[in-house]
């Protein structure tokens, strides 16, 4: 076996780089495609499960010999003795020559049939040796030395097919040069006994070579599934390679086009500030001003989100630790959601230990906290209940934000932190985001040596749990500073809230009276963005009565009563979404004729479809420009106002006919 070791590297080496050579799609394809690709790997391996198995034949043979002088020593002549010894070295010669060079010369592609010949030809060598002694010996012993002699022998194939089996022709050579001595000169002895032993040592002959046979075919197939196993271990390690690249590709292209985007965000967000705060604008243009910088913010977190995801892939995300006082840290956390919870009437609360301090980042730590609360803003209910804790369990610091909203199902708290991945994905969700604040939170908790996670609140809702191991102090060359000490840090934490607390934005609100003086017509906008909303309602009023909505069911109840000459609806809208009350609206009768654009930021050609068949006459894809909607409204109003005028006409030419043919009839009954 220390052939075989010393020389598997280059083996395996060999095989690599001939399974690389096959084309791909031979490689997995059918039966017969696969077998001829794996044939020189697996003639390769057959070839060195024989040379491996070498050294233990060498040792049984040479035992063997030294039994039979032993036992033969005083019943043969001793000089046919030695002679049959000498011939058996001098034969079996090529074997050991053979087996020594095999490690020692490199193995080249296409040449393993050489060395299967030579095998071949240095154990038929070896056999005849063996074979020698039915000559020499066999004639010139008693009967239990005869018996002792085809013992020998038998046990001489048994054993060479166990260790020759691999390589046929081998085998075959050595077992026949063996064995038809003996069978020749049992078979030549003309007595009963005899050449019925000679008949039963050449089935055993046969039985043997079959039995080598199915050895043989056992071991092509499990090489055979070897060499497939090992071609599907590369397919996935250059799949893996593959992925990781371009894993790795996608994060700098996320880097750079979120780098590219902070720029025109920055002169957005730049100038608007400096006219909001210059008291030069009217309310109006204030107005429109303040929802430029809301959604611009809005726009920043999410370019944020992706820079940072791709900073972690890359992991270009290093901690800046410093001692944190926890406390305060929390206090001034959740202190800037106060003003959305009270525009929803949320209750907001905290609960913390006493002098708390943590060996951390603090930017990234408040980040954590920041995305769980803005997490749990979303799916609380108004007039709900969001409590923010800080405690010591142990040697762990535990930050825990709890909601009673309505949790997370038990086959989605892994899915959660997974990236891209929205607890609500439906069209009725309240709130957008990328799905990226729950993983960001949970890999700047894990750099941090923590993990997070989550479970079910005392009132029904999400509660979910950040464990970080305390650290009694700052260590030696760290400053002992706190995180809002740091002016620059602030500023960017400001930033980050700023533009976490703008997406929290209230999605609702109450349904407003009929605005606009136009004469076009009736538009019913149903948008639950408060500014989206304003932004169609601006458009479309110089020209238009316009009501509005701000969820899928009350549109439906305002389109009863107000029967409008034209819906406008969004897809994406807590309680009914657009993709539901199309068909509904289409479900009613004397709703049918009204025409309905459908608005939707999703590029999605099957909902469109789907949509068009259900009844919806149009569709505006976000952004839009204001020209083109008011063109794609005035369009289809006129429509329906044509359509109208004439279905009146005919209507009204249908009663005037019915009405002559009624009093003709009636003259004709008279007369």
């Amino acid at each position: 076996m220390l052939v075989a070791d010393h020389h598997s590297q280059g083996i395996d080496a060999l095989a690599r780089e001939e399974y690389a050579s096959v084309p791909p799609g031979h490689r997995h394809g059918g039966q017969e495609s696969r077998g001829r690709a794996l044939e020189p790997e697996i003639e390769t391996e057959l070839v060195k499960h024989l040379v491996g198995q070498a050294p233990t034949g060498f040792v049984t043979g040479t035992l063997t010999v030294a039994a039979v002088l032993l036992v033969l020593w005083n019943a043969a002549p001793r000089d046919l003795l030695l002679v049959w010894l000498i011939s058996l070295g001098l034969l079996s010669l090529p074997a050991f020559v053979v087996v020594w060079r095999f490690p020692r010369t490199p193995l080249v592609p296409g040449k393993i049939a050489s060395w299967r010949r030579a095998l071949a030809v240095a154990y038929g060598l070896a056999g005849v040796g063996w074979g020698a002694a039915a000559i020499l010996l066999y004639p010139r012993v008693t009967m239990p030395y005869q018996l002792f002699l085809l013992f020998i022998l038998g046990g001489s194939g048994v054993g060479g097919m166990a260790a020759l089996a691999p390589v046929r022709a081998a085998f075959v050579a050595y077992l026949t040069a063996t064995f038809f001595p003996m069978i020749g000169a049992l078979l030549a002895g003309g007595s009963l006994s005899s050449v019925a032993t000679g008949l039963l040592l050449l089935t055993f002959w046969a039985a043997t070579i079959v039995l080598a046979s199915e050895i043989r075919a056992l071991l092509v197939r499990s090489l055979k599934l070897r060499f497939e196993n090992l071609g599907l271990i590369d397919d996935l390690s250059r799949a893996k390679d593959d992925a990781e690249a371009a894993s790795r590709t996608k994060s700098v292209f996320l880097a750079n086009v979120s780098h590219e985007l902070r720029t025109p965000l920055a002169l957005i967000l730049g100038p608007t500030r400096r006219l909001l705060t210059s008291g030069e604008c009217g309310e109006d243009t204030r107005r429109d001003l303040g929802t430029i910088e809301r959604n611009a913010q809005v726009l920043l977190k999410h370019v944020s989100d992706l820079l940072d995801v791709a900073k972690l892939e890359t992991g270009g995300v290093e901690l800046d630790r410093s001692r944190v006082d926890l406390v305060e840290l929390v206090r001034r956390t959740v202190s800037l959601f106060e003003v959305v919870a009270r525009e929803r009437e949320v209750e907001l609360s905290v609960e913390t230990s006493e002098d708390v301090a943590l060996l951390a980042d603090p930017e990234k730590l408040e980040r954590v906290l920041l995305n769980l609360l803005s997490n749990a803003m979303k799916f609380v209910p108004d007039g709900g209940q969001v409590r923010a804790g800080l405690c010591v369990e142990g040697d762990d610091v535990v930050l825990s934000v709890e909601d009673n909203g309505p949790g997370v199902p038990l086959a989605l708290r892994e899915a959660i932190f997974e990236r891209f991945r929205r607890g609500d994905d439906s069209t009725t969700r309240r709130f957008g985001g990328t799905g990226l604040g729950l993983t960001i939170a949970k890999e700047l908790v894990e750099r941090h040596g923590g993990r997070i996670e989550v479970g079910d609140g005392a009132d029904g809702g999400a509660l979910f749990r950040v464990r970080l191991p305390l650290a009694p102090g700052a260590p030696s060359g760290v400053a002992a500073r706190v995180s809002t000490a740091d002016p620059a840090v602030r500023h960017a934490l400001d930033e980050v809230a700023r533009q976490t607390v703008a997406e929290l934005q209230p999605r609702s609100e109450p349904a407003v009276a009929v605005r606009g003086s136009g004469s076009g017509g009736l538009i019913l906008v149903l948008e639950d963005n408060p500014e989206m909303s304003r932004f169609l309602v601006d458009c479309l009023a110089p020209d238009y009565r316009v009501a509005t909505a701000f969820d899928g069911r009350q549109g439906l109840e305002r389109a009863l009563e107000l029967r409008p000459d034209l819906i406008l609806s969004d897809i994406m809208m807590p309680v009914m979404g657009g993709d539901a009350l199309v068909p509904e609206l289409r479900a009613h009768p004397e709703l049918g004729g009204i025409p309905i654009i459908v608005l939707t930021a999703k590029a999605d050609d099957e909902l469109r479809v789907r949509l068009l068949r259900e009844g919806a006459q149009d569709f505006l894809t976000k952004p839009f420009a204001s020209e083109e909607l008011r063109a794609r409204v005035a369009n289809l109003v006129m429509l329906k106002r044509t359509r109208d005028v004439l279905q009146g006409a005919l209507s009204s030419q249908s009663s005037s006919r019915i009405s002559s043919m009624s009093r003709a009839r009636s003259r004709a009954s008279f007369d």
